[in-house]
This record gives C-alpha cells, sequence and structure tokens, in this order.
C-alpha cells in the first residue's frame, strides 16, 4: 500500500476528533515539531538496537506527513 493512502487512511481514522481547520498555523506548527521528535525518536530506537522497526517508523513518518500537510492547507486555505 503506498504512502499517500496510508495516510489517507490516518485522516479518515481522525475524521471523529474534528478539523484541524480550527488550528492555528502555530498550533500546527506544534503538532509537526512534536511528530518529528517523535520520528527522530523512533529512528534512533531503531538504530540503537539494530532492529529494523520499519512499520513503527513508518506510522510516525506518515503522522508528520499528515501534520504537514494540515500546515498547508491552514497556510493557503485563504488564497
Amino acid at each position: 500500500m503506498g504512502f499517500a493512502v496510508k495516510m489517507e487512511e490516518v485522516l479518515q481514522a481522525r475524521d471523529y476528533k474534528g478539523g484541524w481547520q480550527n488550528m492555528t498555523a502555530n498550533q500546527v506548527m506544534g503538532k509537526i515539531k512534536e511528530e518529528f521528535a517523535e520520528l527522530e525518536i523512533e529512528a534512533m530506537v531503531n538504530y540503537r538496537s539494530g532492529s529494523n522497526n520499519e512499520e513503527e517508523f513508518e506510522h510516525e513518518a506518515i503522522d508528520l506527513a499528515v501534520s504537514c500537510m494540515m500546515l498547508v492547507d491552514q497556510l493557503t486555505r485563504f488564497k
């Protein structure tokens, strides 16, 4: 399954939370920083342990990508 399809699945699974449209760009940037930190931790854990937990790494990468997409939507919505 492709990365974009997995991103869409994550978005659909989170529909119940309400939209990011109510968040400010600064709030979304905070979310991006959190997601990047989680991805970085996962990368370090995988590297140090020698494990290749690709599934968890991909999950964190998708979360980061979704957050970046939210920011783009926030910044381009009113053009």
